[in-house]
């Protein structure tokens, strides 16, 4: 897999955190910012696509919208079973 350099800007909070990470963990920065990103990507990907099929799949009539107190109604009535 070829890999192409980016820049990045991160506060100073973030940046000393990814440093210890990386101290802890026996890695570089580069890793440890590289697997976040990477994590980062995977977890929104995932994200878009599912919303895509579940607006698909309303859209096509095979599902129906629920309101916010049917959707807590239920959960707390099975918490109460």
């Amino acid at each position: 897999m070829s890999t192409s350099a980016r820049t990045v800007r991160l506060n100073s909070d973030v940046s000393q955190a990814v440093d210890d990470i990386a101290r802890i963990c026996g890695r570089d920065a580069n890793f440890v910012m590289r697997e976040a990103i990477e994590e980062y990507v995977r977890h929104h990907e995932w994200v878009i696509t599912e919303t895509q099929k579940r607006l698909a799949t309303l859209q096509a009539g095979d599902a129906r919208l629920v309101s916010h107190d049917e959707v807590k109604d239920s959960i707390l009535k099975r918490i109460r079973q």
